[in-house]
């Protein structure tokens, strides 16, 4: 379940095929950017119902719905074996232009800051992003929303062990790069123009100890001394810009 203007315009447009119902509310649609919602959910031939209330359709009280909402599959998902096996044959060609970034989450809890990540990674062109099965946040409206709908334009990798899939990674020649603001070297003084995967932590401690071991390389993100960290979400668009940065530039 989606919910929102944006979240619900991207599914019709970029996956109309995954939308399988529209409910709106009966005052949705006298406003110009609601009633061209509508007219793009009829133009892609997607079931509009009008309901009363939202109250029956697993949207929590609090919710900014916009008066819109709507069932998808969730065209985001790849599997790991899939993920592997489209990596393998990119990296098989050896194309510099074609080196993937990915981007890895560990512990990350936060449904506002996950759609944030979600929405910086396709920013940033990242291949990507792989999330934990567990302890993690898993994808809702409420990511979906935080997002801006833009998760739609993502591949969202769900795994069941963190460091099964970095030893992968380790084997195909993608460099590990763990964000810490502990690490001694800053983030600008790596090399990035290779295949990539960015770690980004937990809200509060950062990546575990023992992901960061795992990690070829730990970058900090140089900060003025009166800020200790920035979230998860800020530290990791600051990362991909980085790294498009010295794709682009050459270091």
């Amino acid at each position: 379940m989606i919910f929102g203007i944006h979240p619900v315009r991207e599914a019709l447009s970029v996956a109309p095929s995954a939308v399988e119902v529209i409910y709106c509310l009966p005052t949705f649609g006298r406003k110009k950017a609601q009633k061209a919602l509508l007219n793009l959910a009829r133009s892609r031939g997607a079931r509009v119902e009008e309901v009363r209330d939202f109250h029956g359709l697993s949207i929590t009280s609090g919710t900014v719905h916009q008066g819109i909402a709507a069932i998808v599959q969730p065209v985001w998902e790849i599997s790991q074996d899939q993920l592997l096996s489209d990596l393998q044959a990119l990296l098989s060609r050896g194309i510099a232009t074609e080196f993937p970034v990915l981007v890895m989450v560990d512990s990350l809890t936060d449904p506002q800051n996950l759609g944030a990540i979600i929405r910086s990674s396709v920013a940033f062109g990242a291949y990507a992003v792989v999330v934990p099965s567990r302890k993690s946040a898993p994808v809702t409206g409420a990511v979906v929303k935080a997002s801006a709908g833009i998760i739609f334009s993502a591949r969202v990798c769900r795994i069941h062990s963190i460091l099964t899939i970095m030893d992968r990674f380790h084997e195909m020649g993608i460099l590990i790069a763990g964000l810490d603001g502990r690490a001694t070297e800053p983030i600008y003084s790596m090399d990035f123009t290779g295949p990539v995967a960015v770690v980004v932590g937990a809200e509060d401690r950062g990546i575990r100890k023992s992901v960061a071991r795992q990690c070829a390389v730990l970058a900090s993100i140089p900060l003025a001394p009166q800020v200790d960290s920035l979230n998860a979400s800020a530290a990791l668009a600051i990362a991909l810009y980085e790294v498009k940065r010295q794709r682009v530039s050459g270091l």
